[in-house]
Order: C-alpha cells, then structure tokens, then sequence
C-alpha cells in the first residue's frame, strides 16, 4: 500500500521514488481529493481518500477577537511554505496600525537563515518570533492563545495544520493550494489570498475581520462546522480496511 501525502515532489529523487511506488503497489491511498487528482494518471488502480481528521472533539467555542492581535503558523520553515509572504503580510497590518505578532513553530528546515535575514532587516525582531516544533499534545493549547492561522504556502496536500486550526476556530489567512480550496470558503469559513499579486486585497479583507468582531465570529464558527461531523483518519482508514477484507 502506497500513501500519497503531497501533490508535488521535491526533489527527482523524491519524484522517483513516489512513482515506482504508485505503479508496483497494490493500493493507492490519498490525503486529499487534490492529490488523488494529481496522481490519478499514474496508476490504473482507484486511489482512495483517506480522511485525515486527527481528533473528533469539535468544541464549537466562540473565539473573541480584541487587544493583541496574535498570528501563528505550524509547519516546516521551508521554501515551500512561503513565509516570507507571510511576514510580509504581518509587517503590512503592522504598519497599518495593528498591535499584531507571528509566532512561526517548527523544524528549521532551508529558509530559516534567510527568514531570520529577513526579519532583522525589516526590524521586525519584537513582531516575528521563530518558536520550537510542538508536541503533537500541545498543539490544541498553544492553538487557544491565538486568533488568526496565516499560511500562504505554494504547494499542500491536504494541509493538515489549516484543518487543526479550523477545528480550533482560528481564522484561518491562506493561499487555498491542495485541498484548501475544498473544505474553506473565502469570508466564510476562511479568508482567501487568491495570488501573491492579490496582497493588498488580501490585508482588506483581515482588516474588514479585526474591524468586525461578528464577521470575526462567524467566519470561526464556520470553520470549526465545516469538520464537526467528519469521519476520522481511524473511521476512515476502518471502513477503507473493511472493504478490503469484503472484496477478498
């Protein structure tokens, strides 16, 4: 059995390896509807969706808005990740006058000297902090002490991190690569950055949320709504077990 977890490869190696696999293996499974999409001519088999909800208690917690306008983003500080778009983002609502600050968790991976470059440049040292990778167990809690998920990544699968921020009730600020573009709605169950040529009406439409507490409100509660009643990745991967067992 082969799991597809990305809609891109990374290197040839990678690409390689991923596509002998797809083509000796004797199941195909996918994260995400987009990478199955992408993968799809490679093989003759069916590749089957696996649901990649990790937990299934949706607390549908009215997230507030107010004071300190607190950003995070969970993930590999990688090129893929795009973030310094993302710190961009945070030095325009800054200069526009908004008490905000970014707190970036994960591995330090290619683009972490040239981000911490980038941040010392534009003096954003007390706005943007680079924070330790997180325990699966902690990630709920430290997901409470925040308002808004910025991702603008160039490349998901699935995009895990955006889904545990929904669940959460976070606002989530994204690129809507991968599977984004299915499971969020722009203004209501996240907020959509279409291109990088669409930044200023990206920072439009996050003021229009700081501004409104109720459009705030709304868009959290849509996001956690949008996987209350999804199946989880051990439901999903059960019944994908059980249809195997009936065809043989």
């Amino acid at each position: 059995i082969h799991f597809i977890h990305s809609k891109s490869f990374f290197s040839l190696v990678d690409m390689f390896i991923n596509i002998t696999a797809i083509r000796l293996s004797d199941e195909v499974l996918a994260d995400s509807i987009s990478s199955s999409e992408k993968r799809q001519n490679l093989t003759n088999k069916s590749i089957k969706v696996i649901s990649f909800k990790l937990f299934n208690d949706v607390k549908m917690k009215r997230k507030k808005i107010g004071g300190k306008l607190k950003f995070m983003f969970l993930g590999r500080i990688s090129k893929v990740k795009n973030l310094s778009l993302s710190i961009t983002i945070i030095e325009k609502l800054f200069l526009n006058g908004y008490n905000v600050i970014l707190d970036i968790y994960g591995p330090k991976e290619d683009d972490y000297n040239h981000l911490v470059s980038l941040v010392n440049k534009k003096n954003l040292n007390d706005i943007v902090n680079f924070k330790s990778e997180l325990k699966s167990k902690e990630v709920k809690d430290v997901f409470d002490n925040y308002n808004f998920y910025l991702q603008t990544s160039n490349s998901e699968g699935m995009g895990m991190s955006v889904v545990e921020a929904m669940m959460n009730g976070l606002v989530c600020l994204i690129k809507p690569v991968g599977e984004m573009k299915n499971y969020s709605e722009d203004m209501i169950s996240a907020i959509h950055l279409k291109s990088s040529a669409d930044i200023n009406e990206f920072i439009k439409k996050i003021i229009i949320c700081i501004e409104n507490p109720e459009i705030y409100s709304s868009i959290s509660l849509n996001a956690m709504k949008q996987f209350k009643n999804k199946s989880t990745y051990s439901e999903s991967m059960n019944d994908y077990l059980i249809d195997m067992l009936k065809k043989n």
